[in-house]
């Protein structure tokens, strides 16, 4: 009976592994320098649900084994063993509904991490650190509308833009390409820049997309790190919790109050930011990029819907003052940016100010993933008339 009851327990501490063992990474398939390519596991997936659920149920059935016990109880006396045996099965527990939740709720992902990134640090699959021969490798930085907001890693323009790149390039120019999505949400152009040097120090980019603006310069930013600025990306059993939550009235009114607050306090927002200082940082990291080799895409945004700005803007009076200096922004960077470089071969311009997209708005600035197609059309198409030339 004793015998039964271990085999049992045992079964039960390895629930978290059976479940990352039950997953199947359709992404995996054909994944570039995949370690272990027979399994049907992408890298991402072995990294960070395969292993961390494999260490925690070895780390517990250790702590419960006969001889690790008694000598803890000995070193540590009953109470430090327990606490320590306590926090064990919180994260066993923690672990088990996580990897659980993502084995069972999408097979499409390339990440352990949903909605939010890599095990390196970014949006998508990883690329490999050693570039196939006639790849090229392309990064794209910004802020949420870049990296996606609201939709999955293969609804962002990143994605849908190594798509066409690779459905008309390859055929053309006898290329394929390989897009890093950079993008981080609520991140200025100062982390954007960050993170373009940070992860070029992994990759050679061939080419470099700027799609930035809404969001000033910012002071904001993460590289490495594998977790996005909301926790509800980094876990999907948070991201359900918080589901939940915000459906909720007391939850809403907290969160209307905290945020009537925050804005209060900050005394940092790109309201008091010099569109003078954006612009010339801008300029000036694009003259770098191309110094040391890279092409430049810039991309001037699509124009913000002022119509649905005004119900994601508490005060409705700074609604058309924003978009007055969104717009300004953006005509006098373009502006700036045909100035200095249009006669290089190597810079791209691509103007979305004017595009008609109010059709594929998800909000004021993001866009549904029809609308980052249609864009990622448009950006990939200018992309290749430069490799035609």
């Amino acid at each position: 009976m004793s015998k039964t009851i271990k085999m049992l327990g045992l079964a039960v501490i390895c629930l978290p592994l059976v479940f990352s063992l039950l997953h199947q990474s359709e992404s995996a398939i054909g994944e570039s320098g995949s370690w272990l390519a027979f399994l049907p596991y992408s890298n991402n997936w072995i990294v960070g649900m395969i292993l961390p659920s494999f260490g925690i149920s070895i780390a517990i059935i250790v702590l419960l084994s006969g001889p690790v016990r008694i000598r803890a109880m000995r070193l540590l006396n009953s109470g430090p063993y327990l606490s320590l045996l306590a926090l064990m099965f919180l994260v066993w527990f923690f672990v088990t509904i996580e990897v659980g939740l993502r084995s069972l709720s999408s097979k499409h992902t390339p990440s352990p991490l949903h909605v939010g990134m890599n095990y390196i640090g970014y949006r998508g699959p990883v690329l490999s650190i050693i570039k196939p021969e006639d790849t090229h490798y392309i990064a794209a930085i910004g802020g949420s509308t870049t990296y996606g907001n609201g939709v999955d890693w293969w609804e962002a323009w990143p994605a849908y833009f190594e798509e066409y790149l690779n459905v008309d390039g390859t055929t053309n120019n006898h290329h394929s390409f390989r897009v890093a999505n950079l993008g981080l949400e609520a991140a200025g152009f100062d982390c954007g820049i960050r993170r373009f040097r940070h992860f070029s120090n992994l990759y050679k980019f061939d080419v470099l997309v700027i799609h930035a603006g809404y969001n000033g310069i910012g002071d904001w930013c993460q590289l490495w790190l594998p977790i996005n600025t909301k926790l509800r990306d980094v876990s999907l059993l948070i991201h359900v919790v918080m589901e939940f939550l915000e459906g909720q009235t007391s939850y809403i009114n907290m969160m209307e109050l905290v945020h009537r607050v925050v804005v209060t306090m900050d005394k940092n927002t790109d309201a008091n930011e010099s569109t003078e200082d954006f612009v010339q940082m801008y300029v000036e990291f694009v003259a770098d990029v191309l110094r040391n080799g890279t092409k430049v895409v810039a991309i001037l945004q699509p124009r913000p819907a002022s119509q649905l700005a005004g119900s994601e803007i508490s005060d409705t009076n700074k609604v058309d003052d924003l978009m007055q200096r969104l717009a300004l922004r953006g005509d006098i960077l373009g502006s700036s940016l045909i100035k200095r470089f249009g006669d290089f071969d190597e810079f791209i311009l691509v103007d979305l100010h004017g595009v008609d997209i109010d059709q594929y708005r998800a909000d004021s600035i993001h866009l549904m993933p029809e609308g980052n197609r249609y864009i990622s059309e448009i950006i990939a198409s200018k992309l290749l008339e430069s490799y035609d030339k």
